[in-house]
């Protein structure tokens, strides 16, 4: 959360905060990996996920947040269907509430390689320009 107040702070403008990572799924014994095959490749599964204030945390952003979320998941939908896992709707806020376009976006789990979470951030880096801009 301070990265993010200094960076609001420095740049007042930005207004689309993303929170990238994968996804731990498994028993820490075994990695679970999730992943299909688009464009001859094999890449990661994406997962959005939107915190609300379901745990009574302040988050006045939440519907918009989910709002964003959706219109970025039509977005990858349209570039590679098969992609998109779907929305993780969340009883906590993560940090999402310091904007209405804040969204943790999962590229894949522990079990991927980073070349299958490389090749989907390019379809994510694509949805999410074309979320931004409008289109």
């Amino acid at each position: 959360m301070k990265v993010i107040e200094k960076c609001k702070k420095d740049y007042p403008d930005i207004k689309v905060f993303i929170d990238t990572n994968r996804d731990a799924i498994g028993d820490g014994s075994k990695k679970i990996k999730v992943s299909t095959v688009a464009f001859g490749q094999q890449i990661a599964k994406v997962m959005l996920v939107v915190g609300t204030d379901k745990l009574g945390l302040y988050h006045p952003f939440w519907r918009e947040n989910l709002t964003f979320a959706l219109h970025l998941q039509k977005n990858l939908i349209k570039i590679c269907p098969q992609i998109t896992k779907p929305i993780n709707i969340s009883a906590a806020r993560y940090n999402q509430h310091i904007s209405p376009y804040a969204l943790i976006i999962e590229i894949g789990t522990n079990g991927n390689t980073l070349d299958e979470a490389l090749k989907s951030c390019h379809i994510v880096a694509k949805a999410l320009d074309d979320a931004i801009m409008g289109r």
